[in-house]
């Protein structure tokens, strides 16, 4: 952050900051340091108000906030609804060159998944189901090419991986077991083409990272 700070060199990319809320009351209300130059024309205009969630801007790019009233709104929404649950858990996923969005209520444990279609819009339901169990932390991931998803109750501690069919579907169980804690925190990552996941409880503050291997 001093580095982004001291920072004046017009050809550089300004580190500004990550998230928060500029109010007109100066620097003190900002969570993170904001680079002088930024903060300053943002200033005088007065137009700094808004949440904000930005990691790098230049200064064409600042300019170009303080000129169409900062924060820059994003394009006109192209879909919207609404559904007939409450969908605590929710991830997009891609296979076979398409992408798709899965919904996950955890009061009466239904699900479903629902294509994506290129032009952004919400495309068909292609298939719904109901869970024994909600499972309150849902990921999907890649191995080989072959698209899964994974998931952890939280009541019962057990977890499984679930194929995805090509088509987008859910396709069979492949692993069920018992976690001995509830691991509130989880995602996969990739590791030298290694796919891997993460945990942690929020209660003792243990972790783990486990290797996937199917």
């Amino acid at each position: 952050m001093t580095k982004a700070k001291n920072n004046t060199n017009s050809n550089n990319l300004y580190l500004t900051f990550t998230s928060g809320y500029i109010g007109t009351d100066g620097p003190n209300i900002i969570s993170h340091q904001v680079n002088e130059w930024v903060y300053r024309n943002l200033h005088i205009i007065n137009k700094n108000m808004g949440v904000f969630a930005i990691d790098f801007i230049d200064e064409m790019m600042a300019r170009y906030f303080i000129q169409n009233n900062f924060p820059v709104p994003i394009k006109e929404e192209i879909d919207h609804g609404q559904w007939g649950n409450a969908y605590q858990v929710q991830f997009p996923f891609a296979t076979s060159g398409k992408t798709f969005f899965y919904g996950h209520n955890l009061e009466n444990k239904s699900w479903f998944i629902q294509e994506l279609l290129h032009n952004g819009n919400m495309g068909d339901e292609i298939c719904h189901g109901k869970w024994g169990n909600a499972y309150q932390v849902q990921f999907p991931f890649a191995v080989g090419g072959k698209a899964y998803f994974y998931g952890q109750s939280m009541e019962k501690k057990n977890w499984f991986v679930q194929c995805i069919n090509n088509d987008g579907t859910i396709g069979p169980e492949i692993q069920f077991a018992y976690w001995n804690l509830e691991y509130e925190l989880q995602f996969p990552f990739s590791v030298n083409n290694e796919q891997y996941f993460y945990g942690q409880n929020m209660t003792n503050f243990k972790w783990f990272i486990q290797k996937i291997n199917i």
